[in-house]
């Protein structure tokens, strides 16, 4: 499919050409390690990892009690590990982290009790220069927007100190939900979520906020696609500008793109007629370490599914990760630090899987021995190469 530029809700908006990066490469082998974090029945919080090319998972307990829904995770430049989540029991948000050698988990309450909606967070690293300990970024969606306002709040704090500050996000209000944040190479932040009720009528495209490095003022745009999404997520690409994943209204998967340095002007083509049409259960995407590809992963039917493409191709290649049965959980995909894809999902079951992708670009799959019964809808990844 040819590209097709969007129309988006914003002053001052000028067509731009679309920089295009290099040609795809094939993925490498990675000698660094792998990390999940998922949630069992049992109240467990639990932390997992593997070093790249061996079999053995190394299980830790992040927190024994609570009722922790799909946690999101993030690795910082020097290796740090930070995890957010929600207590669906109370609606609170709680925040961990591990500093890189360590196995001891500091916890944090980073919402007042009843703030944040069941299940709607995100987490993210300003990774600034290596072996720097980064700020960490979360966002979060309010319990309950219409009666108590704002639809979402932006938490931020430097690592591995105590406060928390917060903000409120100038884009999102009732009607929307699973706010996905991530951080651009210079440090700036970025916020995606799903439209919401733009009027009675329209429903169609994403909310896109973004934050500069060192700056207080947010700028917010409706970028419309024509299409209604379903928890839109957004990577940011290595030379700059973003790549967005979503579900549209036939419940297929779309793909976005902006220009380095440009988020007012977006471009867009189908990755899936069908993949996630079965289960509207949410996408997930990554770049390449080297710049050359963007990965989606999706739900077709009853397996979990890649997409890979090269920068300025077409044709969005699938291959199956796995098959885990009716109802699988969102997928969730990551790159290795030095080549590869790795990537979560679960079961019907509650058995939690990881998948990975070898040098030919075959895909194998391993089941996740601590994540016997996970709950929630995702199992976050992330790699680290030390």
């Amino acid at each position: 499919m040819q590209r097709k530029a969007l129309s988006i809700f914003a002053a001052g908006a000028v067509a731009a050409a679309v920089a295009l990066g290099p040609a795809a490469m094939p993925a490498q082998a990675s000698t660094g390690e792998v990390m999940v974090a998922g949630a069992n029945l049992s109240g467990g919080l639990y932390f997992e990892w593997q070093t790249d090319g061996t079999s053995t998972w190394h299980k830790e307990t992040v927190s024994s009690a609570g009722g922790w829904d799909s946690p999101s995770m993030a690795v910082s430049s020097s290796g740090n590990v930070v995890i957010a989540a929600v207590d669906a029991l109370t609606g609170t948000l709680y925040y961990w982290w591990q500093a890189y050698g360590s196995t001891n988990w500091n916890q944090q309450q980073v919402s007042a009790t009843g703030a944040v909606n069941q299940g709607s967070v995100s987490i993210a690293v300003q990774q600034q220069n290596a072996g720097e300990p980064g700020d960490v970024v979360i966002v979060a969606e309010n319990d309950d927007p219409e009666e108590n306002g704002p639809a979402f709040t932006y938490y931020y704090q430097a690592f591995g100190t105590t406060p928390w500050y917060t903000e409120t996000l100038p884009g999102g209000y009732d009607g929307q939900s699973d706010p996905y944040v991530t951080v651009a190479p210079n440090d700036s932040v970025v916020v995606i979520f799903s439209p919401g009720l733009i009027n009675p009528d329209v429903v169609s495209g994403f909310w896109l906020d973004q934050l500069p490095y060192l700056s207080s003022t947010w700028s917010s745009l409706h970028v419309s696609t024509g299409n209604s999404v379903d928890d839109p997520v957004v990577v940011e690409q290595p030379g700059g500008g973003f790549n967005v994943a979503d579900i549209n209204d036939d419940g297929g998967v779309d793909y976005y793109w902006s220009p380095a340095d440009d988020i007012y002007d977006w471009y867009g083509q189908t990755v899936s007629s069908t993949a996630g049409s079965t289960t509207q259960s949410g996408v997930s995407i990554a770049n390449d370490t080297a710049g050359s590809e963007i990965a989606i992963a999706a739900i077709s039917g009853t397996c979990e599914d890649s997409f890979v493409q090269g920068y300025g191709q077409t044709g969005w290649p699938a291959k199956s990760m796995g098959c885990p049965g009716s109802y699988p959980s969102n997928p969730e995909i990551a790159a290795e630090s030095t080549g590869g894809l790795v990537a979560t999902g679960s079961a019907e079951s509650g058995q939690g899987y990881f998948y990975w992708q070898d040098t030919s670009g075959a895909w194998h799959t391993e089941s996740l021995p601590g994540l016997t019964s996970v709950w929630g809808t995702q199992v976050a990844i992330a790699s680290y190469n030390p």
